[in-house]
């Protein structure tokens, strides 16, 4: 397979539209309009001699030719991303890279918060991106290069990811502190009796807290769910309802005064949470300089506090 003739713009362009197989998405993925998209696709026909996008009813299909390029040309756009990406001169207070993260609320605000606070002492150049940790599919945008770092519980790891623990966590009780009806600890029994706030997450994921529970042979009654953990603990107060959190979610003690913890009288499985990223950026020492920052913030609740 030879890509003489073409530069790096159409062999993104190439890779993007072998994995759209649509001129209005493909566009919509590389920023350019539809007009300058097609250009490039018309570039490409000529250069491979193939018409690579071919109509079939109202949507396009990938000719065979395209089939068959299309994963070589993935591991080619992969391993120039690699190999730009590299960094042999890295030094942060320079450094000018962008990084897209995705990850939950809990992570967000209990870890990635304060590595930004050491991002902008030690190298206010860099930006990050942070967006929702939405299921499977954000594996498919790490994949193709547009994500940098996934971090989501182990449970979610994908087998082909190069992969590091960023921490691990308890869960806790957690209740207003006027709370009618529950005491300084629960039973398993109580736990199961009582009225819940629990965290909501789009199907087929189950909850976090759901999972643990699972584990451990629980159900428990939800009056009221929320997407996101940061939300869950203004939703207990006046109210004789409890939820479960993990120990280290920020919340906790900013509400300390309108909450208190609940002592679970009986075990969960830990929160194991864990950083993924392509191994084609196991070079990459930006990235692995940004991944010790995370593990420090993940290992110690003090680093860069204040």
């Amino acid at each position: 397979m030879r890509f003489k003739g073409l530069d790096l713009n159409l062999l993104a362009a190439l890779d993007v539209l072998l994995d759209e197989a649509s001129v209005t998405r493909a566009a919509a993925r590389l920023h350019l309009t539809q007009s300058a998209t097609s250009c490039a696709l018309g570039r490409l026909r000529a250069a491979l001699n193939d018409e690579l996008l071919v109509p079939a009813g109202r949507r396009m299909v990938l000719t065979p030719h395209a089939l068959e390029l299309r994963d070589q040309v993935r591991q080619i756009v992969t391993l120039i991303d690699a190999t730009m990406h590299s960094n042999p001169g890295f030094i942060p207070e320079q450094s000018l890279r962008h990084f897209r993260i995705a990850a939950s609320d809990y992570i967000y605000a209990s870890v990635v918060s304060r590595v930004q606070r050491a991002l902008y002492r030690l190298a206010p150049g860099i930006s990050l991106d942070l967006v929702p940790n939405r299921g499977e599919e954000i594996f498919a945008l790490l994949e193709r290069g547009e994500l940098d770092l996934i971090i989501a519980p182990e449970e979610y790891c994908e087998p082909g990811n190069s992969r590091a623990t960023l921490l691990t966590d308890d869960w806790i009780g957690l209740a207003w502190i006027g709370n009618p009806v529950v005491g300084d600890s629960l039973t398993a029994e109580q736990y199961q009796q009582a009225d819940h706030v629990a965290l909501r997450q789009a199907e087929p994921v189950i909850a976090l807290d759901q999972q643990a529970l699972q584990a451990r042979g629980l159900e428990r009654r939800v009056r009221v769910s929320a997407p996101m953990f940061t939300l869950i603990p203004e939703l207990l107060i006046g109210t004789d309802r409890i939820a479960t959190v993990p120990s280290r979610l920020p919340q906790v003690r900013l509400y300390a005064a309108q909450l208190k913890t609940v002592r679970l009288l009986f075990e969960l499985p830990p929160l194991v949470e864990t950083m993924q990223w392509h191994p084609s950026r196991d070079r990459d020492r930006a990235l692995a300089w940004l991944r010790e920052l995370l593990t420090r913030a993940g290992t110690d609740p003090a680093a860069w506090a204040d």
